[in-house]
């Protein structure tokens, strides 16, 4: 999952240097502003699989050891 992330990141941050670089008008503020948002996406994502899976090694833990 984290790979997939990083992957994903990547990409935002080349579509937010490409769009500096080749797009001009208006059309740099959305590319720029759908990137921003899919970066903070990915990471809340990241977060909440992070978060499920220690969730469900403590649950696993604890039902292990009843």
């Amino acid at each position: 999952m984290d790979f997939v992330n990083i992957v994903y990141a990547i990409g935002f941050i080349s579509n937010i240097a490409l769009a500096a670089t080749k797009i001009s008008g208006i059309n740099v503020w959305i590319v720029v502003g759908m990137s921003l948002i899919g970066f903070i996406i990915n990471i809340l994502i990241s977060k909440a699989a992070r978060k499920f899976k220690s969730d469900m090694y403590l649950s696993s833990t604890i039902t292990a050891k009843k």
